[in-house]
């Protein structure tokens, strides 16, 4: 599906520069991620449900809103 979606963005000709572009947001949210984390939790004191069900909700409502219809592409 991942592939698909690149091709909506890129078209087919880009679509794997498109998935790399994904990738690297995905592995650079993944070693930033923790360290952030780390940071408020020795700001804040300890870890709290509601900011992360905060964080997941707000990611629900921006791929809601960003990401435009998912249809099937005739090659």
């Amino acid at each position: 599906m991942r592939i698909a979606v690149a091709q909506i963005f890129a078209g087919p000709r880009a679509a794997g520069s498109w998935v790399g572009v994904q990738n690297a947001f995905g592995n650079v949210s993944g070693t930033v991620g923790p360290i952030i984390t780390g940071l408020i939790v020795d700001y804040l004191g300890g870890y709290a449900y509601a900011f992360a069900a905060a964080l997941a909700a707000l990611g629900a409502l921006l791929w809601w809103a960003l990401i435009p219809e998912i249809r099937i592409l005739d090659i």
